[in-house]
């Protein structure tokens, strides 16, 4: 099949990258070019427009807060909003205040991710190597809360050509955290592999502890 391309994108993008000297963000803007040209519309022209004002600092940043940054589900990507976990890995909340400034993360801390949990494991996050799955301590449904700074659509985006994902200490970390609320079991697991929502773990908790 052919590939529709937009126009109007190329010349939004070339007017906005004619200027770019750092080689870092010429970088940026080559896997942004490249991405598009494979797979028209992967990246819209908000995200040519936030690309414009953001330096090699910003860039830099925005790479820090994503290498601690976890998946839910196959769309959305957040930063733990737990305060124990941003100062661990030694985040501030003004960082969070940037990347909102510039178009990339909400920073509103009373956004969170909800849902029910019983006695099956349901996975909370993931990475592309490791997983943390929950379930209720008691066996009976509990509801979870848990808050966030999501990326916005255009940071989403832009996490696309970045590789640094949460590592495993960032995993046990945000899972102890998540711990101290005794009505979670929490465990976190080595991914064999992913297949869009389908992911197949090793039974081996990094925790610690054996998951029955």
């Amino acid at each position: 099949a052919k590939k529709a391309y937009d126009f109007d994108w190329f010349v939004r993008f070339f007017e906005a990258a004619g200027n770019i000297s750092d080689d870092t963000m010429q970088n940026l803007w080559a896997k942004i070019l490249a991405g598009e040209v494979a797979q028209p519309s992967t990246f819209s022209l908000k995200t040519i427009d936030v690309m414009r004002n953001l330096s090699k600092k910003d860039a830099e940043l925005f790479t820090k807060i994503c290498s601690h940054s976890f998946m839910s589900g196959t769309t959305k990507c957040f930063l733990p909003s737990e305060e124990e976990f941003i100062k661990t890995v030694g985040i501030q909340y003004e960082d969070i205040m940037k990347l909102s400034e510039l178009g990339l993360m909400f920073n509103d801390g009373t956004i969170s991710l909800n849902f029910d949990i019983g006695k099956e494991l349901v996975s909370l996050v993931h990475n592309k190597k490791l997983i943390m799955m929950i379930s209720s301590t008691s066996g009976n449904t509990e509801k979870v809360r848990v808050g966030q700074y999501p990326l916005t659509e255009v940071g989403k985006e832009l996490l696309t050509l970045i590789n640094e994902t949460a590592s495993e200490e960032d995993f046990l970390k945000y899972a102890e955290v998540l711990s101290c609320n005794k009505s979670y079991k929490i465990s976190v697991h080595n991914i064999i592999k992913s297949d869009g929502n389908l992911i197949e773990y090793k039974k081996t908790n990094l925790m610690g502890q054996e998951v029955q």
